[in-house]
């Protein structure tokens, strides 16, 4: 629904711009957005039609980086424990 019940086309009432469907308007940006997830403050940008994708990936890598710090100290730990 791109228009109003009376047919005029949707404003967002912040930024006074043209606002499609599934778009939201993020204060901390002061920007629409396309299909809005959140607005992240790790990247500093809001999660949306265009960065799915990458903030997937940020997450995924820093699970990967933490796992892989976690069994390198475990084996650091054990290694002086033995001693």
């Amino acid at each position: 629904r791109e228009v109003k019940n009376t047919g005029e086309r949707r404003i967002c009432k912040w930024c006074m711009k043209y606002k499609p469907d599934r778009c939201h308007h993020c204060r901390v940006c002061k920007t629409c957005v396309l299909k809005m997830d959140h607005h992240c403050p790790w990247i500093m940008n809001c999660v949306g039609w265009g960065n799915h994708k990458f903030f997937f990936l940020v997450v995924v890598y820093a699970a990967t980086t933490c796992t892989f710090i976690f069994f390198t100290v475990l084996e650091s730990v054990a290694a002086s424990v033995d001693k």
